[in-house]
């Protein structure tokens, strides 16, 4: 019997195909990330973008719209990319700080953007296993691991979905030309642009998918012409994009100098860098969340990184014509790395990263898809052979992503591994450092300390945290040299001027302790925690009102702090303001309803105002939350001898 409708049967083949592809690309970047939902957030960066930032914590209202799409920001030294924070603010509305959920958004946002790549290049080229291989290779390949599991690198999953449809609008643009579809490219462009200015190198993407596969180029000056013509307003809206980043960065001071890092030191490295990013690809081993920036190169690997890009390049350029997928691939690579080469630099800049190459990495992608079905044309049983060895790469890929994957558990685990991997990383074993020293292992976090100071001896941040892991150790006189060696290399820090006082404090010199804190409050006259410290040195000399006053400031500026509100309920207490303390108290309980110093003061303060019973609750409250607290214990024995003496007065 035969097929009336063949056309038919191919359509519903090609569908089933299209399904599976679809199920294939979902299901094992699943099960490679399966373990994703039970990560913590990471004290590298995530602090600043989600679990210390309010705007982002508050979720999404008017004032914190207005907040992400301000430029400039005096509480963030991040650069402008306001969809991301809208993006973080919606995860926080809806799950608050469940970093297992904030997870998984951003592998959802994983997933699509690898199904995404897929459509792109099945729609431009027809290669329908090529393509899913492409997909495949993006979705599994362990240098991705970095830009999914960092809750920070939000923004790199979100631009890069408004990438892919950016190019999506090109192509039915391209197909047919048309005002509507030319506005609605603009809009997916703007829109990864206020994600991440990456996207600035779209324009570029673009000519070359003119080149190959859309195949629109033809050699003359009049169709090239049109085809950068069309391009132009993308260049205007990168370059209005990329000026506000600038303007963002260089507000904070965040723009690195030629002095501090030499143009020359600058170029060696990018030529390097790209030599590294091939070699991580084709083979991810040594994969680190930080690789530090280096002080010097020797001559030879700056010039063969250049020798090798440039055969690499000629080789490509030589077969453009008949190995297109090489030209489109190797320039698609090394062009959409320019942004972040390193030739201009913001904030606290790496010798390499591997989030910076999640969507370069699809141009070498590109070449090993393409390149490999041309070698493998004259093999017999090529396609079972394909088959097979695709296989094995991606299960390879996949089972290495899932060890990496591991590595991103929590902040310990993930620095740890980094230290483990490269050298001389004083970032690195800093921000393990603050991780054991959270968990409460300072030994451990003064040995991290210590092997920064090694690498690093004038590290700020390295003196002020040893100063703060001796602080909890009540070692005053070393814990005072780090401060003030941090203080020596930067006379504006915050926090050695602060803990400065805070060791006197601590040794009952406050006048001296005020003088710090009167120091800090010149330079930063909003300085909350200065405010605060203050406030509790006017309370050791018994100015009550004036220390009332300092706390006010704190509480103004933020409602939430906690420790103001306890501190406030003491100062009120000593002018007899019992109802206000106690007000502030129960605000203070509201944000910490744990704290067992809270119940035993609001014990004292109902005392004071004889409701015993209301006080015995408090005072048992605080011993129920921590057995050994012998303030509260001695503060109910001495309630019980109270009402014991007015049952025997009565």
């Amino acid at each position: 019997m035969t097929n009336k409708n063949p056309e038919k049967n191919i359509s519903i083949q090609y569908r089933f195909k299209l399904i599976f592809i679809f199920l294939l690309i979902i299901i094992s970047t699943l099960l490679t990330y399966r373990g994703i939902g039970t990560h913590d957030f990471i004290n590298f960066d995530d602090e600043l973008y989600v679990t210390k930032n309010q705007h982002v914590i508050q979720g999404i209202t008017i004032d914190n719209i207005v907040w992400a799409f301000t430029p400039i920001k005096t509480d963030n030294k991040a650069y402008w990319h306001p969809l991301s924070w809208l993006y973080h603010m919606l995860d926080c509305q809806m799950f608050g700080l469940n970093a297992g959920m904030h997870h998984i958004t951003s592998l959802i946002l994983h997933i699509i953007n690898a199904l995404l790549l897929f459509i792109i290049f099945n729609k431009m080229t027809g290669a329908l296993w090529k393509s899913a291989f492409v997909a495949a290779l993006f979705a599994l390949h362990p240098i991705n691991v970095e830009s999914v599991a960092w809750i920070a690198e939000k923004k790199n999953l979100l631009s890069t979905s408004f990438w892919m449809l950016t190019i999506i609008a090109y192509i039915y643009y391209a197909k047919r030309p048309g005002i509507l579809k030319y506005l609605l490219l603009l809009l997916m462009f703007t829109m990864g642009l206020m994600a991440k200015t990456m996207l600035v190198t779209i324009p570029f993407v673009l000519l070359l998918l003119d080149y190959w596969p859309l195949k629109r180029v033809e050699f003359n000056k009049s169709v090239i012409s049109r085809l950068v013509i069309e391009k132009i307003p993308l260049l205007l809206i990168s370059a209005v994009a990329f000026g506000i980043v600038f303007l963002s960065l260089q507000s904070h001071g965040q723009i690195v100098s030629d002095i501090k890092t030499p143009m020359g030191l600058r170029l060696d490295n990018a030529a390097v860098s790209y030599i590294k990013y091939i070699s991580k690809t084709l083979w991810p081993t040594g994969l680190a969340i930080h690789y530090p920036f280096p002080d010097a190169l020797p001559a030879w690997q700056p010039i063969s990184a250049g020798v090798i890009l440039a055969v690499i390049t000629g080789f490509v350029v030589l077969l453009a014509k008949n190995e297109p997928y090489l030209f489109l691939g190797w320039f698609w690579f090394t062009g959409t790395l320019v942004p972040v080469n390193g030739i201009i630099q913001g904030g606290l800049w790496p010798e390499m990263a591997l989030r910076w190459i999640y969507v370069p990495a699809i141009g070498l992608f590109i070449m090993l898809a393409w390149g490999w079905d041309k070698i493998s044309t004259s093999l017999p049983g090529r396609y079972i052979i394909n088959t097979i060895l695709a296989v094995i790469i991606l299960s390879v890929l996949s089972f290495t992503s899932i060890k990496q994957l591991t590595c991103w558990k929590n902040s310990i685990s993930i620095f740890e591994h980094t230290v483990q991997v490269t050298d001389k990383n004083p970032i690195a074993h800093l921000n393990l450092g603050e991780a054991l020293q959270a968990k409460g292992k300072t030994k451990k976090a003064i040995d991290c300390y210590l092997k920064v100071l090694s690498i690093s001896p004038n590290n700020t941040k390295a003196h002020i945290n040893m100063g703060a892991a001796l602080l909890e150790h009540k070692n005053y006189d070393k814990a005072f040299y780090h401060f003030k060696k941090a203080l020596k290399n930067d006379p504006l820090s915050k926090q050695a001027r602060l803990n400065l006082g805070n060791i006197l404090f601590a040794q009952n010199k406050t006048k001296q302790a005020m003088n710090y804190y009167l120091e800090l409050l010149k330079l930063y006259p909003d300085y909350t925690e200065a405010h605060n410290n203050l406030g509790n040195v006017l309370i050791k000399q018994r100015k009550f009102k004036k220390a009332v006053l300092e706390f006010s400031k704190v509480l103004k500026a933020q409602p939430m702090h906690l420790e103001a509100h306890i501190n406030m309920g003491a100062a009120l207490s000593y002018l007899n303001q019992n109802d206000k303390a106690i007000a502030h108290y129960s605000k203070a309980l509201q944000i910490d309803p744990y704290n067992e110093e809270i119940y035993n003061n609001m014990g004292v303060v109902l005392i004071q105002k004889k409701e015993y019973n209301r006080a015995i609750k408090h005072f048992k409250k605080a011993i129920e939350i921590n057995p050994d607290y012998t303030n509260a214990k001695n503060n109910l024995k001495r309630l019980m001898a109270i009402i014991q003496n007015n049952r025997r007065a009565d």
